[in-house]
């Protein structure tokens, strides 16, 4: 063989070495693919094994070939000094499994160290002192004596729940609605007319009814037809000594033990019910403050009869029910009393009797000498 034949191989095989180291190479960074690219510096200078198992030949009669390589820095001529099938024999494990001997690297470490210190951490907290809640049962059951601070915490919710208990046990009470009988005024002994000499009876037109057809022939009036209680209480309504007066003016000149109020059924038509309250308020207020030593009985608006309360948008006895418990609790709230007129004149029907009025509102002289009797009755000792 010549020189330049000599010279040719020997260049054909540095190459083929070259080739196959740098496949060697390939080979091994993919086998280390599975780790942290940060350890990578470190397991390439590490020797490993790696078996590759003939994907072509059957599992059983399979030969693994196997490549050892060295440190990677050698001189990429080198050739391994062991043959495939020396190598192969060597192994003792009947698979041919991938493996690899690779330094733990510093993060591996750092992440173990960091699982271990956790392990202690519960360790720590699953032997460590039991909580007071957690010992006062117990120490309780054992008969050791518990403290001040568990006994009043025992006790408060010992307490809570009794309470709770109680509140479970008591009936749902149905809300009484109030019979003002704090201010009604109850039936008491039959006085005669004299009772009314130093009276005075304040009112509408079913007033003046009375004053003509109840047959009392004592007492004062001061009466107008269609009055509101805005015109009582400014209205010049009262003739006396040739002169007129206002309600007002007249107590200021005249003393009375009596006085009776009634008003309300010409209010029924107004857009807000509580205005008439407030100037109904008023009114007896600055009668109080006249007549200081005087007894103030305030009478109810007296039903209509079952066909004017049927025909008419005003004149409604549920109107008239519940402007009268205004009434009552506007009395209780100023001190004064309170006659329930219509405990004999309201019907089966909550209405006044068809017989009581032609126009269902202003009652014949039957049912006002009925409301004069009434008077006589109830009177505050």
């Amino acid at each position: 063989m010549d020189k330049d034949n000599l010279k040719k191989r020997i260049i054909r095989v540095a190459i083929t070495s070259v080739i196959v180291f740098s496949i060697a190479n390939v080979v091994a960074s993919f086998g280390v693919s599975g780790n942290d690219n940060n350890e990578n510096d470190a397991v390439m200078s590490q020797s490993f094994v790696l078996d590759v198992k003939d994907k072509n030949a059957d599992n059983n009669a399979a030969k693994p070939s196997v490549i050892t390589m060295g440190n990677l820095a050698q001189s990429p001529t080198q050739r391994p000094t062991e043959s495939w099938e020396s190598v192969a024999k060597k192994r003792e494990e009947p698979t041919a499994a991938v493996t690899a001997t690779v330094k733990p690297s510093a993060k591996a470490t750092k992440k173990a160290a960091a699982t271990l210190k956790e392990t202690e951490k519960v360790a720590k907290a699953v032997t460590a002192k039991p909580t007071k809640e957690a010992t006062t049962k117990p120490a309780k059951e054992a008969g050791t004596q518990p403290t001040k601070a568990a006994k009043k915490q025992e006790e408060d919710a010992s307490k809570t729940q009794a309470v709770s208990t109680d509140k479970a046990s008591e009936k749902p009470k149905k809300d009484k609605k109030d019979d003002y009988s704090d201010v009604i005024v109850a039936k008491s002994d039959k006085v005669n007319d004299n009772y009314f000499d130093d009276a005075l009876f304040i009112g509408d037109s079913r007033v003046e009814g009375f004053k003509l057809s109840s047959g009392l022939s004592t007492g004062f009036f001061a009466t107008k037809t269609g009055a509101s209680i805005t015109d009582l209480s400014r209205d010049e309504i009262i003739r006396y000594h040739g002169r007129s007066y206002t309600i007002y003016e007249y107590l200021r000149e005249n003393k009375f033990a009596k006085i009776y109020i009634k008003t309300g059924i010409n209010e029924l038509g107004w857009a807000y019910p509580k205005v008439f309250i407030d100037k109904y308020r008023e009114f007896i207020e600055h009668i109080k403050d006249l007549q200081p030593d005087a007894v103030i009985y305030v009478e109810s608006i007296i039903h209509v009869t079952k066909s004017l309360n049927d025909s008419s948008d005003v004149f409604k006895n549920s109107k008239i029910d519940k402007q009268n418990e205004r009434i009552m609790k506007m009395v209780r709230e100023t001190g004064v009393n309170y006659i329930d007129l219509n405990e004999i004149f309201t019907d089966s029907d909550g209405a006044l009797a068809e017989d009581a009025a032609n126009d269902g509102v202003h009652m014949n002289t039957s049912y006002l000498k009925k409301w004069l009797d009434y008077l006589k009755c109830h009177v505050v000792a």
